[in-house]
């Protein structure tokens, strides 16, 4: 965890640093607490039924708000430190 927060921190003052060359659409992107079926799908490089099919059997931490699902951030991170083991 302390890994993380560090280079979560890191991250976020190269954003402060770079905040002219960012669109409003790529910072909120970044900073958003959530991803989209499909970003975790890009991030995982799988189909983005297979991460709907994991949500839904509780695999990926994830909400359900009306008809969309949202996976989230940290925990989805957090569980893909822990599977590769850093």
């Amino acid at each position: 965890m302390y890994r993380t927060g560090v280079a979560r921190c890191s991250k976020e003052l190269a954003y402060v640093l770079d905040w002219k060359k960012m669109t409003s659409v790529e910072y909120r992107k970044e900073t958003s607490l959530t991803l989209s079926i499909r970003e975790a799908a890009e991030l995982l490089n799988v189909n983005p039924r297979l991460v709907s099919q994991e949500c839904k059997a509780g695999t990926i931490p994830s909400i359900c708000i009306g008809r969309r699902r949202l996976i989230l951030r940290v925990p989805f991170m957090q569980m893909l430190t822990a599977a590769l083991g850093a």
